[in-house]
């Protein structure tokens, strides 16, 4: 019977630290989300501008005798294009928050 007293008691104490842990983190939350706001912007000109360009490529593909030209150097272009803004994206929007810096699909700068 002490041993199971002293696991709840363990586990009681265990929870409220972690209880007051998240408590503290919400609290810096709010200032978390400020740099999601240009990150979201800067990503949805990022996906108006590849979907753009792959709309003209369509479009393009269609009267164009070289089809497989435009398709390769569209795709060339565009997938440059977003991994230089992902780079770019990490060192500038994510550097100071670590939630922006995990959205991003490459690797941290050293």
């Amino acid at each position: 019977m002490a041993g199971l007293a002293l696991g709840c008691l363990n586990a009681w104490h265990w929870v409220a630290n972690e209880d007051k842990a998240m408590q503290e983190d919400e609290a810096d939350d709010a200032n978390d989300l400020q740099p999601l706001l240009p990150a979201s912007a800067a990503g949805l000109a990022l996906g108006a501008i590849f979907f753009g360009g792959l709309w003209w490529t369509v479009r393009k593909v269609a009267s164009s005798p070289w089809p497989a030209l435009w398709v390769l150097v569209s795709l060339a272009v565009r997938m440059s294009m977003a991994l230089a803004a992902f780079t770019s994206s990490r060192k500038a929007i994510g550097a100071g928050c670590w939630r922006v810096s995990r959205a991003l699909p490459l690797p941290a700068s050293p």
